[in-house]
């Protein structure tokens, strides 16, 4: 785990407040504190973000639990489970994820594979 000071320990209970609100963009913020906090803490809240009801709070709680690493591989069930969400960017976010995180190239090569096929609409948040 990555070396914390006090000043940002203190923050995690506010972080974790902020996550339970309804604002997706201070959720979003506060998921990418969490991301460079990195403490198994903030693994915890950022493995639970991967059920938001916003694909933009999912995506981003995927690629900050990448830029953790390998200190994140607790996750690695729960981000198996996300590879099947309904939002691209969130599968997209993931599979890196699991890449990075536990080396899951042959779960993540599936997904990746599967969004470079040709005339393959990629699915947003703004679609539906």
């Amino acid at each position: 785990m990555r070396q914390i000071d006090g000043d940002a320990e203190a923050a995690i209970p506010e972080l974790e407040r902020v996550l339970q609100g309804i604002d997706v963009l201070a959720k979003i913020r506060a998921i990418s504190t969490l991301g460079n906090i990195g403490s198994d803490r903030c693994v915890q809240l950022l493995e639970a973000a991967l059920g938001d009801a916003s694909a933009e709070v999912r995506e981003t709680a995927a690629k900050a639990l990448e830029s953790i690493g390998r200190s994140a591989h607790a996750t690695t069930a729960t981000l198996e489970r996300t590879l099947d969400d309904p939002s691209d960017p969130v599968r997209l976010a993931t599979a890196v994820a699991l890449w990075q995180i536990a080396g899951a190239a042959s779960l993540a090569a599936p997904v990746l594979i599967e969004m470079l096929k040709p005339n393959r609409p990629f699915k947003t948040i703004f679609d539906d």
